[in-house]
């Protein structure tokens, strides 16, 4: 199996990206490295590139759409959205993820055209070309029986069982947990919490005092960060790729075929000639025979 660079965007641009290389033979990622995109290049030759950007800049949804018709999908989308959407439908653009069985929502990613562009164009500036792009947030582990939390400075994500994913301000972080439904009556009273050796010196007090709220509560530390934890989770189950629609990757067909397209249309030239000067010593030779 290839390996992959799977590459981390920073919410701000004063920040380092961050990435990993995940051995597709050993099926686990390494140990990830930071700083500027351009130093990501060189080790992403020959490997697939996966990026993913900050999911506080991309809507998660499952919005009930149509089973038949998918090549319409795409239009509905917007409508079915439009109530969760702070801006105008028209500058955004919607990517569609398979719908997992019977009877469930579609899942559907929608993020500003204008982020999306800033993306891709900061990706080929630092010459990476993405075969996929996923919001950070979809990359967070789901657990059938508790609620998972990432902790990463002033953002939490939270993940409940069977439910997508969300993004909140962690400061304070007792009431982005009650925010997040986490004590809320019929959601599970166990949890996991990710964080950094750092992030749990600053929560300790909060998580020692909701224990008692909780019937299980777990701390896991991440001696890495978190882009391990992610890493892991997108490989073993891809969440739906922004790269759709016009930001699709072009195929490596395609590629080959911008290659080699001028020596083909010389090669194409060059056998029309041969042809065009066979029929003409044909028809000569026709012409020499009759006369004779």
């Amino acid at each position: 199996m290839t390996d992959s660079l799977i590459l981390r965007l920073p919410e701000s641009e004063a920040h380092d990206a961050v990435w990993v290389v995940f051995d597709g033979a050993a099926q686990r990622p390494g140990t990830p490295q930071g700083g500027p995109l351009s130093l990501a290049a060189p080790i992403a030759a020959g490997k697939r590139v996966i990026v993913l950007v900050p999911g506080v800049e991309v809507l998660l949804a499952e919005p009930e759409l149509p089973v038949r018709g998918s090549a319409k999908l795409a239009q509905l989308v917007p409508f079915a959205l439009e109530e969760q959407l702070a801006s105008d439908v028209e500058s955004m653009h919607f990517a569609l993820g398979k719908r997992a069985a019977i009877g469930t929502g579609t899942p559907v990613a929608a993020v500003p055209r204008e982020r999306m562009d800033n993306w891709i164009a900061m990706l080929a500036q630092a010459q990476l070309s993405p075969q996929a792009i996923y919001a950070d947030s979809a990359a967070v582990p789901s657990n059938p029986g508790q609620s998972v939390l990432l902790i990463e400075g002033d953002r939490l994500y939270v993940r409940h069982p069977g439910q997508l994913p969300m993004v909140l301000d962690a400061q304070p972080l007792t009431e982005a947990l009650e925010l997040a439904g986490l004590f809320t009556e019929g959601t599970p009273r166990s949890a996991i919490a990710y964080l950094s050796q750092s992030d749990w010196h600053s929560h300790q007090s909060t998580f020692e005092a909701i224990r008692n709220r909780l019937e299980s509560l777990k701390v896991q530390l991440l001696p890495y960060g978190a882009l391990p934890l992610l890493a892991n989770e997108v490989m073993a189950h891809p969440p739906t790729n922004l790269m759709q629609g016009v930001y699709a990757p072009r195929s490596e067909a395609g590629n080959a075929w911008r290659t080699w397209r001028v020596a083909a249309i010389l090669l194409a030239a060059l056998v029309g000639l041969n042809l065009v000067s066979k029929g003409i010593d044909l028809w000569r030779y026709g012409k020499q025979e009759r006369a004779l």
